[in-house]
């Protein structure tokens, strides 16, 4: 059970929303590099499979809803901030082996998160935004790119 403050309950104030993938391999991770690498604790939390893929494919009923959370936390939580994060090996793009090598697969994640970012800040102009990408590292663990 998890025992907050009573100023954290009223409070009703965040820094960030992100967007990650579903996928229980890279979300607890990302959780844990947003919060001790960039330092942000108080984020909303917006999950989707392929993350930044439902907006460079135009998937206009998924991006409703995206933009309809994104809205609210702007709204409601005064966020300024919106981190995006792709992963390697991702069900939604067809895993790995979709791609050539590693190299093609994070140039490709790279492409789609930025251009991702570039569809959201039409309508998003005061937020500012981060991109990352998550992928396993020669140790089994999970690393971080910066794509901003």
């Amino acid at each position: 059970m998890a025992i907050y403050s009573k100023s954290h309950i009223h409070k009703h104030k965040c820094t960030a929303s992100l967007i990650c993938c579903i996928d229980f391999r890279f979300w607890k991770a990302t959780v844990n590099f947003v919060q001790n690498t960039l330092g942000i604790y108080d984020f909303d939390l917006i999950t989707h499979a392929g993350a930044a893929k439902v907006l460079v494919e135009k998937k206009t009923d998924i991006i409703n809803i995206l933009e309809k959370q994104i809205r609210l936390a702007e709204r409601l939580h005064k966020v300024s901030m919106i981190i995006i994060v792709n992963h390697q090996d991702c069900g939604a793009y067809g895993g790995s082996g979709k791609f050539k090598n590693q190299k093609d697969e994070f140039s490709h994640h790279s492409q789609h998160v930025r251009k991702g970012i570039e569809l959201l800040k039409k309508n998003h102009k005061e937020i500012k935004f981060v991109g990352l990408f998550a992928y396993f590292n020669e140790f089994g663990g999970i690393d971080f790119k910066r794509l901003d």
